[in-house]
């Protein structure tokens, strides 16, 4: 497993306010709206990215940094370790794996980043998720 929810900060902006020509909300909207749901009930904290303290993070044990913004001001500079959550960024936001990497950043989506802070599939927080998820 590479997340730990004892061991993450989630860090993002508002939620954009733009309706897919649907009317329904935009796939980035709906994984924003996830991991913040899942971050509330698994006490994950939360916080903006140019509001981020790395250092008091890194001295509660959160040494990992979930980022739903791009470009972030955060990146993983020595022990913190970045994870860009690339479904929360609008279509035509997202960049490139090089350049991803090349920032010290982990590419994950949404999905993955609940399945790994929820860590067993036999609880509550699970089944509760899931119906998000679905």
């Amino acid at each position: 497993m590479l997340l730990s929810a004892a061991r993450s900060t989630l860090l993002l902006t508002a939620l954009p306010t733009g309706k897919a020509e649907t009317g329904q909300a935009r796939p980035d909207q709906t994984n924003r709206a996830l991991l913040e749901a899942a971050a509330g009930r698994l006490g994950v904290p939360m916080a903006s990215p140019a509001g981020f303290d790395a250092a008091a993070a890194l001295s509660q044990g959160r040494d990992q940094a979930v980022i739903c913004d791009w470009p972030s001001p955060v990146t993983a500079p020595g022990r913190l370790h970045g994870f860009l959550v690339v479904d929360c960024l609008a279509e035509g936001e997202r960049p490139g794996l090089a350049e991803i990497e090349g920032r010290g950043v982990t590419a994950v989506a949404a999905e993955m980043v609940v399945f790994e802070w929820l860590e067993l599939a036999d609880s509550d927080d699970f089944r509760a998720m899931l119906q998000l998820i679905r």
